[in-house]
């Protein structure tokens, strides 16, 4: 199921809402001050996908931590040609110090 551009915001916000449990959510408010964690952060974003079928990775709430700059991002990989478009990048795995990488 695919949002329609003009309710990706209020779509995007109620899922915030669902997922982090709280009563309002404005185009402003920080993911992180509102309680989010790594574990809400995977559910929110596999909602995110599911919700508007962009590819979105987890990377997307520390550069777009807000919905209205989540809504833009969405935006803009749904403007962007397939082709051309590949999934974000992957966060890259920190080594454990003492362990082989």
């Amino acid at each position: 199921m695919t949002a329609a551009d003009g309710d990706l915001q209020d779509t995007v916000a109620r899922i915030w809402r669902d997922v982090l449990g709280v009563a309002e959510v404005g185009p402003h408010d920080d993911f992180f001050r509102l309680g989010g964690t790594s574990l809400v952060a995977a559910q929110l974003v596999l909602r995110i996908r599911q919700a508007v079928g962009a590819r979105l990775s987890m990377r997307v709430l520390f550069d777009a931590p807000t919905v209205a700059a989540m809504a833009a991002r969405i935006e803009s990989l749904r403007a962007a040609p397939s082709a051309s478009a590949p999934a974000e990048a992957p966060i890259p795995r920190l080594r454990r110090p003492g362990r082989p990488g």
